[in-house]
């Protein structure tokens, strides 16, 4: 984590459902980690500071804290609801 980049899981909760929603390969990929390698709090952490570092690269400099997310479209639902829906729809599809 960069010393940069300060993490309050309570201020990035919103954009961590926000990211969840627009990217399946996230929730393809956090069942395998959460819960049994990183806790869902150390994987968003870990998620935002490389998205912090890929665009503070993107823009030739440091970013400030205050740059480093942008406000995400409002999810449709809750977190909990999408994942359910989703895993129902995969079944279905089988």
């Amino acid at each position: 984590e960069s010393p940069d980049f300060p993490f309050d899981w309570s201020v990035h909760q919103p954009f961590a459902e926000a990211a969840y929603h627009a990217d399946p390969r996230i929730y393809k990929l956090m069942p395998r980690l959460v819960p049994k390698r990183v806790s869902e709090e150390e994987f968003w952490r870990n998620y935002f500071s490389h998205v912090y570092a890929v665009k503070a690269r993107f823009n030739g400099d440091r970013l400030k804290a205050d740059d480093a997310l942008e406000p995400p479209a409002a999810p449709e639902t809750d977190y909990e609801t999408v994942r359910l829906n989703r895993a129902a729809s995969l079944t279905s599809q089988e």
